[in-house]
C-alpha cells in the first residue's frame, strides 16, 4: 500500500503483502489478512470477504468480555450486569439460547432470558427450585447434561426436561456464578442439538461467567459504598429518633424558603412548638416513655401539615414547623390561615397518648412568627420562639388565676395536674360534700 507521503517524499512504499496498519485505508489490491479488523470508515475493496469470526472463537469471547466491561463501567447495578450477560452469552457463544438465575439466599430467582423459549425453561426452574442452576448453585461446580430427553436425569426435573424438550432444547450446562465464597447467581447454556459440550466450549463459558460475577461483586460493593454514604449524610442532618430534619437542615431549608418567597414576592411562616409538661413525662414515666411520646407526637403533627410543609426538631421537646407558598392575602387573611394551622396541630396532640398502660394527655404551646422584608431565619425561629413563651406564660397565668392555692398548693398542683386530666377524661371524678 502507497501512502501519500511516502510518494511526496521520496520514500519506497511497503513491500506488498505488507500488513494493514491502523488508520490505513484499504485500496483495491491490499490483502484483507484473516482476523485483521477493518476500521471504521474505510473503503473495502469491491467483492472482498471479509470473515466475521463464528460464535465461540477468541475474537467473539473477547467482544463479549469488552461489552461486559463497558456495561460494568457503566454504573449498572448486579442485576442488570446478569441481564447483559444472558444476551452476550447467547449471542457470542456458540449456544442456542443463555439465561441467568440471581442467587437469594438458598433460592433462586429468574432474572433474563435470551428468548422465549428460554425464559418459559428458566422460570419453571424458579417455580419449582429444582433443575440443572439448583444442582449447580448446591455442588458449586457447573452442571452439564448432554441429552435431556435421555431419560437420565433426576425425576424432579420432569416438569423442566419436559418443558424444554417442547421448546427443542436438548442440552444444558449451568454455571455457577462463585465469588467469596458464595454463589451469586447461575448461567445456564441451551443448545437445539444434543452432545457433549467441548472443554474449549466450557473454558469460554467458564471465563465470561468468572468476569461477570467479579463486575457482579464490585457492582454490590458500589451499591454498599453508596449506601452508607446516603445513611450517613441522612443522619447529618435529621433526627435520628423521629427522623425529621434536624437544626442544620431546617436552617438550611428556612434560608431557601425567604429566597424562593423573595423572589416571588410571598410571605413565610414560622411555628415554634413546645410539648407542654414533657419533663414530668420523663421524670415519672422514664426516658423511653418520654421517646414512646415525642415519635407519636411527630406522627401527628406530620399528618396536620401540607406536603410543602417543613417540620423539624430543633431539640428535646422543641419542633420547628416552615410554611411557605402561603396564600396570598392581607394580614388578616393570613392571621386566620395560620390560626388554623395552630389549631389543627393542637386537635392533633389533644388525643392522649398510650404509654406503659396509662394515657398521658400531651398539649403544646405555640408560637407564630411570619417573614417580612429582610428577615433572616434566625430572625424568624427567635421570634416564634418567643412567640411561644408568650403563650406558656399565658396559660401558666390562666391556671394561677382559676386556683387558689396557699403556700403548699403550687407543688401540688404540679403533682396533681395530669392526673386531673386523666381523670377527668375519663370521667373518674366524683365531688363529695363534706
Amino acid at each position: 500500500m502507497v501512502l501519500d507521503s511516502e510518494i511526496d517524499s521520496g520514500q519506497q512504499p511497503a513491500p506488498s503483502g505488507g500488513p494493514v496498519l491502523p488508520g490505513d485505508p484499504v485500496l483495491p489490491g491490499d490483502p484483507v489478512l484473516s482476523g485483521d479488523p477493518v476500521p471504521s470508515g474505510d473503503l473495502v475493496p469491491s467483492g472482498a470477504d471479509v470473515p466475521v469470526p463464528p460464535p465461540g472463537s477468541p475474537g467473539e469471547l473477547m467482544s463479549a468480555l469488552a461489552a461486559l466491561s463497558r456495561a460494568a463501567t457503566g454504573q449498572l447495578g448486579g442485576r442488570e450486569l446478569l441481564r447483559s450477560l444472558a444476551d452476550l452469552a447467547a449471542h457470542h457463544l456458540p449456544v442456542d439460547g443463555a439465561g441467568v438465575m440471581l442467587s437469594q439466599g438458598t433460592a433462586l430467582t429468574f432474572v433474563q432470558g435470551s428468548a422465549a423459549d428460554v425464559d418459559r425453561v428458566e422460570q419453571l426452574q424458579e417455580l419449582h427450585q429444582q433443575g440443572p442452576c439448583q444442582d449447580a448453585m448446591r455442588l458449586l461446580h457447573e452442571v452439564a447434561v448432554d441429552d435431556l430427553c435421555d431419560g437420565s436425569q433426576p425425576p424432579q426435573w420432569t416438569s423442566y426436561r419436559e418443558e424444554a424438550e417442547q421448546a427443542r432444547l436438548r442440552s444444558v450446562v449451568a454455571l455457577p456464578l462463585i465469588a467469596r465464597e458464595r454463589v451469586w447467581g447461575v448461567l445456564d447454556l441451551y443448545r437445539h442439538e444434543a452432545g457433549p459440550w467441548s472443554a474449549a466450549d466450557l473454558a469460554a463459558a467458564r471465563l465470561l461467567a468468572d468476569v461477570a460475577v467479579a463486575y457482579v461483586v464490585m457492582a454490590a460493593d458500589r451499591d454498599q459504598a453508596r449506601q452508607a454514604q446516603r445513611e450517613l449524610a441522612h443522619r447529618s442532618t435529621h433526627d435520628e429518633l423521629t427522623g425529621l430534619p434536624n437544626r442544620a437542615l431546617l436552617f438550611d431549608r428556612l434560608e431557601h424558603a425567604l429566597c424562593a418567597a423573595t423572589r416571588r414576592r410571598q410571605r413565610v411562616a414560622v411555628l415554634f412548638i413546645d410539648l407542654d409538661r414533657f419533663k414530668q413525662v420523663n421524670d415519672t414515666f422514664g426516658h423511653a416513655a418520654g421517646d414512646s411520646v415525642l415519635v407519636e407526637a411527630t406522627s401527628r403533627m406530620a399528618a396536620a401539615l401540607r406536603e410543602e410543609d417543613t417540620l423539624a426538631r430543633l431539640s428535646g421537646d422543641e419542633f420547628v414547623v416552615v410554611c411557605e407558598q402561603l396564600p396570598q392575602g392581607s394580614d388578616a387573611e393570613l392571621e386566620t390561615q395560620l390560626a388554623a394551622v395552630t389549631a389543627r396541630l393542637g386537635a392533633a396532640l389533644s388525643e392522649p397518648v398510650r404509654v406503659g398502660g396509662v394515657d398521658l394527655a400531651v398539649t403544646a404551646s405555640i408560637g407564630v412568627a411570619v417573614s417580612r422584608p429582610g428577615s433572616t431565619a434566625d430572625d424568624l425561629v427567635q421570634e416564634a420562639d418567643a412567640g411561644m413563651y408568650r403563650t406558656k406564660q399565658r396559660r401558666a397565668a390562666e391556671i394561677v388565676l382559676r386556683e387558689s392555692m396557699d403556700g403548699a398548693g403550687p407543688r401540688l398542683v404540679r403533682h396533681l395536674d395530669p392526673s386531673l386530666a386523666w381523670a377527668l377524661a375519663d370521667g373518674q371524678l366524683r365531688v363529695a360534700q363534706l
